[in-house]
C-alpha cells in the first residue's frame, strides 16, 4: 500500500486498502476525479463530503475530503500501477483529528471515488 498522507494526531483513524480494476489506470483516475469534482451529478454518498486535490500525476492523486458539515477534513492518497492490462491502486485515508472509531469514514473517502455510482 502508498504510504498514508500522515496525521499530527496521536491517536487516529485511518484505512489503507489495495483494488484491482481490468481498466486502464488512466482510465480508473479519470474517474475518480470527476467524481471527485463532482461532474454529470455526483454527489459524495457519505454525507455529502467535498474532496480537494492537493497533487494530481499520473501515477499518484493526493488530496483532502472535508465532512458535509465541515467539521472534519481527512487527508487521503491513492497511487496507481499498470498490471497487465489492468491497474493496482493503493490507498489510505488518515483523519486529522484525534479519533478511534470513524464509522468507517476512511473507508467511505476512497471505496466512494471508485465504486458504486
Amino acid at each position: 500500500v502508498s504510504a498514508c498522507p500522515g496525521s499530527s494526531a496521536f491517536f487516529h483513524a485511518k484505512c489503507e486498502m489495495e483494488a484491482s480494476f481490468t481498466d486502464s489506470c488512466e482510465t480508473v483516475q479519470t474517474e475518480m476525479i470527476a467524481r471527485a469534482n463532482g461532474e454529470n451529478g455526483w454527489v459524495d454518498p457519505h454525507n455529502g463530503g467535498t474532496y480537494a486535490f492537493t497533487s494530481t500525476t499520473s501515477t499518484d492523486i493526493a488530496g483532502t475530503r472535508t465532512t458535509g458539515d465541515g467539521k472534519y477534513t481527512d487527508k487521503y492518497d491513492f497511487h496507481f500501477e499498470a498490471d497487465g492490462s489492468g491497474c493496482k491502486v493503493s490507498a489510505c485515508s488518515e483523519s486529522q483529528v484525534n479519533s478511534v472509531l470513524d464509522y468507517s469514514t476512511n473507508y467511505c473517502n476512497l471505496h466512494s471515488l471508485y465504486c458504486s455510482s
